[in-house]
């Protein structure tokens, strides 16, 4: 199968203090009770919510009074995921797809076999064009993959019938981590072939979890937090200061851009429910609750639930049930949407830039650093190669003609042999 080589970009974290962090109301109707929304978003500032009984769309970044109702979306489809460009919707009938920013939908079951694609319980994003999808059958459970946004699914690991998949982690380079009931899985090329690791997790079983900057794991399962290194799987438990006693982890989300934590809790004996933040990896956390409501319950059905998000601006929201959707007054992490510079696996950074964005005629590359020998490459939304070419001598800028392009989304592509590069950019 070809892979398609894609690294999300990543930028300096610019969080908010814990005193600082407030909320405010995105002004919808009242979901009926027990009826949180789930959330997406996408690069364009688009921010979705969705539930059982209606889907909603921001075009101006989630904020106040700029919902309304998506209504060509389909119908009793809850759960909604997206990354830069592609919306995708659960549904009990099969996976519904968008490629136009939720104004159009259609199947995108190909590759699943049986009735699978009515069998699903979640999706995640590995980058802007590689995908996992969680399958939930009553004899067996399966994962599949797609490396091209959806246009077709491919089953790599069969498990059984209560080995249910609790997590999946990617460090945005190809590497991918799944965490099953009964182990961890690995895979270096975006999830084509997942390998058995053989590794036992501590009392409680695998759980909610995120992968940090540095390649260690933190996992909360229903004994509590463990921390673990990707590379040996050694499990230990982590005390966590600042939580109330008693609480539950209903929801755990990891910045974008950094590695700090927002989680939702729950305290079953007082019926009470916070949001808290974590700078230092989960040994600390901070309340972060000044103008959320009381009575806001947020998640409660484990990694699949996203009903927190935080969105390509750096907002964090929330789809608590009962209330009302509510997004943090100010960014707490730069937008994930602009940045210059590529995560390099090996080897030497290079700075990419682009000009101008968005474009008509043609496109101008700056790579400062070894351009001699490099592949450009345009790719559309689904990952599909519009046009490549190599820079045979040393050089710092190329002209790509893009005119004959359709407007849309696209991804100009650098791979120098140490490092893959990579940056959206808009054809008019």
């Amino acid at each position: 199968m070809k892979k398609i080589l894609y690294t999300l970009l990543a930028a300096v974290s610019c969080q908010a203090a814990s005193a600082q962090i407030s909320w405010q109301a995105a002004g919808v109707v009242t979901p009926p009770a027990l009826a949180g929304y789930t959330l997406a978003s996408t690069e364009n500032n688009y921010v979705y919510a969705s539930n059982y009984y209606e889907t909603l769309i921001s075009k101006t970044g989630g904020a106040p009074g700029s919902w309304t109702k998506l209504t060509s979306a389909p119908a009793s489809a809850p759960a909604i995921f997206a990354n830069d460009r592609v919306v995708f919707k659960l549904s009990s009938s099969g996976l519904y797809r968008s490629l136009d920013f939720g104004a159009t939908w259609a199947f995108a079951n190909n590759g699943m076999i049986g009735n699978d694609s009515t069998r699903l319980s979640g999706m995640v994003a590995l980058d802007s064009t590689h995908w996992v999808l969680i399958h939930r059958g009553d004899n067996v459970k399966k994962v599949y993959i797609s490396p091209n946004n959806g246009a077709n699914w491919y089953t790599v690991v069969n498990l059984t019938s209560s080995n249910s998949v609790a997590s999946v982690l990617s460090n945005g380079t190809g590497t991918v981590f799944v965490l099953a009931a009964s182990t961890v899985y690995r895979s270096d090329d975006w999830g084509d072939y997942l390998d058995p690791l053989g590794v036992s997790y501590p009392s409680g079983g695998a759980g909610q979890a995120v992968l940090f900057s540095d390649g260690n794991v933190l996992m909360y399962n229903s004994k509590g937090f463990y921390k673990a290194n990707s590379g040996t799987w050694s499990w230990s438990g982590v005390t966590p200061a600042g939580l109330p006693s008693g609480y539950i982890l209903r929801s755990m989300v990891k910045s974008p851009t950094s590695d700090t934590l927002f989680i939702s809790t729950m305290v079953s004996a007082t019926k009470t429910y916070d949001v808290y933040e974590s700078h230092d990896r989960g040994l600390n956390w901070n309340a972060v609750t000044a103008n959320l409501p009381a009575n806001a319950r947020i998640g409660g059905n484990g990694s699949w639930s996203n009903q927190m998000h935080i969105a390509r601006n750096g907002h964090l929201f929330v789809g608590p049930d009962s209330v009302d959707i509510y997004r943090t007054t100010a960014p707490v992490a730069q937008s994930s949407t602009v940045a210059t510079v590529g995560i390099a696996a090996t080897g030497t950074r290079s700075t990419l830039s682009i000009t101008p964005n968005p474009v008509e005629t043609f496109l101008k590359v700056s790579l400062q650093g070894k351009g001699a020998g490099a592949e450009i490459a345009v790719l559309n939304a689904v990952g599909q190669v519009q046009r490549s070419e190599r820079i045979l001598a040393p050089a710092t800028e190329k002209v790509i003609g893009v005119a004959d392009l359709p407007a849309g989304m696209y991804f100009l592509r650098v791979l120098t042999g140490a490092e893959t590069l990579s940056l959206p950019f808009v054809k008019r």
